[in-house]
């Protein structure tokens, strides 16, 4: 079983589809980002996705960190805390 620290949150994007940062993400359903990281590792990564709720957005969000890894999505256990 591959366990990994996850942090999920919604991006605040204006009507015109920019970011507070600046930058131009369009518009369209809700953008998430995910940092994650795999226990042992030291190297954060991180992944965009766009979703219509949470769930869905952690569902997607568990389907990338499984092909990130190589791995089966049943093999992945996702545990919420600070990456």
């Amino acid at each position: 079983m591959l366990h990994v620290n996850y942090s999920l949150r919604r991006v605040k994007l204006n009507r015109q589809g920019y970011a507070p940062g600046g930058n131009y993400w369009g518009a369209g359903q809700p953008l998430y980002v995910c940092e994650y990281r795999a226990d042992g590792e030291t190297r954060v990564e991180t992944g965009y996705l766009r979703a219509n709720s949470r769930a869905e957005a952690k569902r997607q969000a568990k389907m990338h960190i499984a092909l990130f890894y190589h791995t089966y999505v049943d093999k992945v256990c996702l545990w919420r805390g600070n990456v």
